[in-house]
């Protein structure tokens, strides 16, 4: 085995290699820290803008949401109107008028028929008059 020379130049030698290694581990560390806090900035700039982006939507969504909560209200409204009405009542008060008018259609047909009947006789009865006067002696 060789000894180390321990001289002051070689510790000098030492330190100086040592130095130049440390100042570029230093150096290569310090522009990765920079570069990484660059990055840093970026992404929280970016964050930001989807922060604000996502803030507007969130707004869109709310506004959009209170409109179909009206629209859902209004409809809630007209249902309940719906339901309200009498729907039995007015199917039956629909027979009802279905009924009068079947009575009224059945008047006015008799009533046709006895005008049609009297027409009639009336018609043979100016017939007989006509027969009777042409006969008649003069």
């Amino acid at each position: 085995m060789t000894a180390i020379d321990l001289s002051p130049k070689n510790i000098f030698d030492i330190f100086a290699v040592v130095a130049l290694i440390a100042s570029a581990y230093m150096t290569i560390r310090s522009t990765t820290v920079r570069q990484n806090m660059k990055d840093q900035a970026a992404l929280i700039e970016t964050q930001g803008k989807q922060i604000e982006i996502l803030k507007s939507q969130s707004e869109e969504s709310m506004k959009e949401r209170q409109q179909l909560a009206r629209q859902i209200g209004g409809l809630e409204g007209q249902i309940k109107v719906y339901k309200e009405l009498p729907l039995r009542e007015l199917a039956d008060g629909m027979k009802d008028v279905v009924e009068g008018n079947k009575a009224i259609l059945e008047v006015l047909k008799t009533s046709s028929n006895a005008r049609t009947d009297e027409a009639t006789d009336a018609a043979s009865k100016v017939a007989q008059v006509k027969v009777d006067l042409r006969t008649a002696p003069a």
